[in-house]
Formats: C-alpha cells, structure tokens, sequence
C-alpha cells in the first residue's frame, strides 16, 4: 500500500509539474505578446503620419480633433461615427465615397478617442461631444447648413446638434440610430448596463494586444474582408486600419463614453423630431429582427421600429426606410444608404 501510495505521490508531482510548467509557458508568452503590442502601441501613437486621412484642428490647448473632408457638393453631409469605430475616417471611407460620387461634400469629424483625434478628459456628456465636434468645424472653416448623418450610438449626439443648432441642420439620416425613447422599456436599460459592464471588462484585456492579433487572424470581426475586396481601399489603408484598432480599441475615451450612455439617452427620452424636419430613419434588417426577437423572447413590450416611429411627428417629411442588411451597413454596403436616402429626398 505505501508503495503505492508513494508511486501516486510521485505521477501526481509530476504530473502538477507538467501542468505548472504549460501555464508558465502561456503566462511568459501572453506576457511577451503584451510587452512588444505596447512598444508598437508606443510607436504607433508617436507616430508622423501626414496622409490625407489625418487634419487636426485644436479646439482647446492639448485636445485636437480630426477633421476629414472629401470633395465637393451642393449639401454637406456629416458623417457621425457609431460606437467604438477605431478608425472613421477609414471604416466610413466607401461611405463617404459613394456620397460624394452623388454630388455631396462629405465631412467626417473624429471625437475624441477616435482615429487621430486625442484622447478625452472629461465625461463624455451630450454637450461636450457636439461641442467639441462644432467648435472644430468651426476652426476648420466649414460651416452648413448639414445632413447630419448618424450610425448608431451617435443619432442622440445628431438630437443634440439639431437642439444646439438648429439653424445649422437642413435633415437628419439615421442608420439604425439609437432611440433615447427605448429607455422606456426596463428591459432596455438593463441591457445597456450589461453591455456597461462587458465593454469595462473587455477594454481590459486590451493591453494584452489581442485586437491586434484578432485582425489577422480574424479579420471579419473588424471587416477587413470587405476592405480588402474593395478597390476603394489600398493595402496601405488596410495596414494604417489594423494600427488603428490596435492603438484605439476600446480606449479610455470610449469608455467613459459608454459609462455615460445612459445618462446621455434620459436627457431625450421622451423627444419627437419637429414637424418641419426632414428625417430618413433607414433600418437595417438585422435591428429589426433582432429587436422583435426580443420582444419575442426577452421580455420587450415593443420593438424598434415602433419606438422609431414614435420620435416622427409628420409623415410628409419624416420616414422610416428598411433595408435589407448588417447593423454594419455603412461598411457592408454602403451604396444601400445612399440609394434609399435619395429616394426618400425625392418626396419631401
């Protein structure tokens, strides 16, 4: 029995040993992996691009923000970023493009943590984020009357726009935009805080440098697939996108951002577009079933599409366009947008 015993004693030290020594053997690789990302982080911020991708404009003594313009036009449409974009000058670049083939002069304005832009001190309120976005149109020269064009996250920044300024906004064209009203179903609020939560845990693991591994490996999750099968795209955007996600993914900037998100969509909960705006809401496929599959399953009362028809207060001028697509349009099929947002400019 004590042989045995002591024959156990030794298989179970050496096997613990085996063991001890695989996780070192990862630690000391994640580790590695960690220390060259944040040397080429270091790098990359330092780093003196000079394309044409890249005009910062100062709007305070150490804040710049990226101001990217793109040819010329009878309107002015401003391209307002959704959540979390690494780089939009680049992701929104086909976007732009097909506007501006369309006749329209296209302006992308970075906020802050995004593209080249720096990053942001303070909390990223509604106010702050127009604030900061008009002053650098502003001390760029560029004035509207605009088509604020907002993906996502950023509809309740364009809401804040047109309320500042009003006088300054000719429509509003919204691709799967944020409804502040949403907050009127509990079971919204509870997944915004989820999603809180999940971005603080996720921003973490940044400093690892996974992100900068996953756009090689995994590519479609930052949809480098449809760069690279884009001639709109060259092989030194691709290779100037992958640094930006790397130095930009999920930042500080972003954070605080989504920490204020809330707070940010109760200041328009109950808002309804003025009668005399002209608004194209366009919705994806994707939002749609995804949002009447919660109705369906997670305990919504009522879709997107219903809370979206509830912020328009004439049917003459404001319309919902669906649009059979990802959540992702902008990206994944851009010409979708610029078809359907003409179409409906036709009837107004």
């Amino acid at each position: 029995m004590k042989k045995f015993l002591l024959r156990l004693s030794v298989i179970w030290e050496a096997i613990h040993g085996f063991v001890f020594g695989i996780l070192a053997t990862i630690l000391i690789i994640l580790c590695s992996i960690g220390i060259v990302h944040n040397l080429l982080k270091i790098n990359e911020l330092s780093g003196k691009y000079t394309g044409p991708y890249k005009t910062l404009v100062k709007i305070a003594e150490t804040t710049l923000l990226n101001v990217y313009e793109q040819g010329s036009g009878a309107e002015t449409v401003l391209i307002m970023s959704g959540y979390g974009v690494q780089s939009p000058v680049l992701f929104y670049k086909d976007l732009a493009t097909k506007l501006n083939n369309a006749g329209y002069r296209v302006i992308i304005v970075e906020s802050l943590g995004y593209g080249f832009s720096t990053s942001a001190k303070d909390e990223r309120t509604n106010a702050k984020i127009v604030t900061e976005m008009h002053t650098a149109l502003v001390e760029k020269g560029i004035v509207g009357p605009y088509i604020l064009m907002p993906h996502s996250i950023s509809n309740v920044y364009a809401i804040k726009f047109f309320n500042k300024y009003p006088d300054e906004v000719s429509k509003i064209v919204s691709i799967d935009g944020i409804l502040p009203n949403m907050l009127n179903e509990s079971a919204y609020e509870r997944d915004l805080s989820d999603q809180r939560v999940n971005t603080v845990l996720t921003s973490i693991a940044g400093i690892t440098g996974f992100e900068r591994i996953m756009s090689y490996t995994n590519p479609e999750k930052f949809y480098i697939n449809y760069m690279k099968d884009n001639p709109v795209y060259t092989m030194d955007d691709i290779i100037l996108y992958r640094a930006q996600i790397a130095v930009n993914y999920l930042n500080n900037s972003m954070v605080k951002e989504q920490n204020k998100l809330i707070d940010n969509l109760k200041e328009y909960k109950d808002y309804k577009y003025p009668e005399y705006l002209q608004v194209v809401q366009i919705i994806t496929s994707e939002t749609e079933e995804k949002y009447k599959d919660k109705v369906a399953n997670e305990g919504y009362t009522n879709d997107y599409v219903y809370y979206a028809e509830k912020m328009m207060t004439n049917s003459s001028l404001q319309r919902i366009e669906k649009v059979k697509g990802e959540h992702m349009l902008p990206i994944t099929n851009p010409s979708k947008i610029v078809e359907a947002m003409n179409e409906e400019f036709k009837t107004f």
